[in-house]
């Protein structure tokens, strides 16, 4: 269970949380925060909604807990900061349904954009995008694809899919209605050759463990042997596209900063798109390590980023598919 087991019980305790906020706000749509910026008062309310969520999937339902805190000491940092990770995600659920309400949330308020992250939107050849479970993912990809919407341009995610057929419509159809472009791990490639060559933008965790060795190398990630995802890079690689690494991040006042953190050097003339490959894929884990680190409950603990590939020897198929040219584009 993941972040979907947070939005069914967000949805079973949202209505009177938000006409208590509501009442006690004065029915006031805004109220102000300590640098002065103006908040929607029921985004602000989400953080005490989740306070409450997340103390009761985290603390007294212990969802994943035992895993979140042994991943928390194996990373050499304190399994205290399970407690505020849940937190924050029950923060970011009520984030998502506050978002769905009916209209649409000017997001700009909430969502603020790295300045040197802009002019890579503009890019002409397209644009690849590394990115992880880190603050409210799914926000602030909204606010990407709506600012990207004001340029002209798309943003197509790479995403997965909930069980729950109801709630994974409803969680599709919310980004789908801030201009989100969804696409299953199996179409990246032909998305990524219709899409980059027009300008558009295309985003890819590389934060979860993948689960076939094509598209897949031996890595590490906050100190401990994973399994890397090569997909990013391949694309950017073999299409000639650049690659940045964006983060989402939480400020001070609760709002969402998306900060460019890093941009791959493209392969050097001669070099082999594979081994290009794996060492990019190696530098995109190692800045998002720095912002784990600096911020380890904003990330997303409760995935088992650790795991090998399936199967009885996942790291022999996974070198043979590197030394045979197997490998393919694996989201």
């Amino acid at each position: 269970m993941g972040q979907g087991a947070y939005l069914l019980f967000g949805a079973l305790i949202l209505a009177p949380v938000a006409v208590f906020a509501v009442q006690a706000s004065g029915r006031r749509e805004t109220d102000a925060t300590a640098t002065g910026a103006r908040l929607p008062f029921l985004f602000r309310a989400a953080k005490y909604a989740g306070a409450v969520l997340g103390s009761l999937v985290g603390g007294l339902l212990r969802v994943r807990r035992r895993h979140v805190e042994d991943s928390l000491s194996r990373s050499g940092l304190d399994p205290q900061q399970a407690g505020a990770m849940y937190r924050r995600l029950g923060r970011g659920v009520f984030e998502l349904l506050w978002l769905s309400l009916p209209g649409k949330r000017a997001l700009r308020d909430v969502v603020l954009i790295d300045p040197e992250l802009l002019p890579w939107l503009d890019s002409p050849r397209g644009l690849v995008v590394a990115t992880a479970h880190t603050g409210n993912w799914d926000l602030t990809a909204c606010a990407a694809a709506s600012l990207l919407s004001a340029r002209e341009r798309r943003l197509t995610v790479v995403t997965k899919h909930f069980s729950h057929g109801w709630l994974d419509r409803t969680w599709q159809g919310l980004r789908r209605k801030y201009g989100v472009d969804l696409i299953s791990a199996g179409s990246v490639w032909g998305e990524a050759r219709r899409s980059l060559p027009r300008g558009n933008v295309v985003a890819m965790m590389i934060d979860q463990a993948p689960e076939r060795s094509r598209g897949s190398a031996p890595g590490r990630f906050m100190g401990q042997p994973c399994v890397l995802d090569l997909g990013p890079c391949l694309v950017a690689g073999r299409l000639g596209v650049p690659l940045i690494a964006v983060f989402a991040a939480r400020d001070a006042d609760g709002r969402q900063v998306l900060r460019l953190a890093g941009c791959a050097s493209p392969p050097k003339p001669g070099e082999p798109l594979r081994a290009w490959a794996e060492a990019t894929a190696q530098t995109l884990n190692d800045w998002l390590e720095v912002q784990v680190r600096r911020d380890p409950a904003d990330w997303l603990w409760m995935h088992r980023r650790w795991k090998p590939l399936p199967g009885a020897a996942p790291q022999r198929r996974m070198q043979r598919a590197v030394s045979d040219g197997s490998a393919e584009i694996s989201a």
